[in-house]
């Protein structure tokens, strides 16, 4: 029977089986191959630290370019319309429709933020630490 010839499915599984009959190789990176405490394995572990920190820094940089002026430009929007409906007590207006800014509020806000800064850190915190209880 030709190649064209084949039901899909049989090509499927005739590819399938081809497939497994090879041995498996797992791929490694190529770090898991150096000794930690050889100068080549502290420099690319160094490397690696850096472009986690980098990147961290770039996607903080994102999110709170993307989250900070959204939310100035709702907080003075909230406050103008606080402003226009109880001119003498726009605070106390607020607080009726529940839009006061708590302290909780604001440091998950800034925890939100800093999160791809402080994914590396607690990464490797947390590497450390499994590795420290497992042996």
């Amino acid at each position: 029977m030709a190649p064209a010839d084949r039901p899909a499915s049989q090509a499927a599984h005739q590819s399938a089986s081809a497939a497994s009959a090879y041995p498996r190789v797992h791929h490694l990176s190529p770090a898991s191959y150096l000794l930690p405490e050889s100068e080549i394995g502290k420099s690319v572990a160094s490397l690696v630290s850096g472009i986690v920190a980098s990147m961290g820094t770039v996607f903080t940089l994102l999110v709170a370019g993307i989250y900070v002026p959204a939310a100035i430009l709702l907080r003075a929007r909230i406050r103008k319309l606080a402003i226009r409906e109880q001119p003498d007590d726009p605070d106390g207006w607020l607080e009726t429709h529940k839009l006061t800014l708590k302290f909780s509020q604001s440091v998950r806000g800034v925890i939100a933020l800093l999160g791809p800064l402080l994914a590396g850190p607690l990464g490797e915190l947390i590497g450390k630490a499994t590795s420290a209880f497992s042996g």
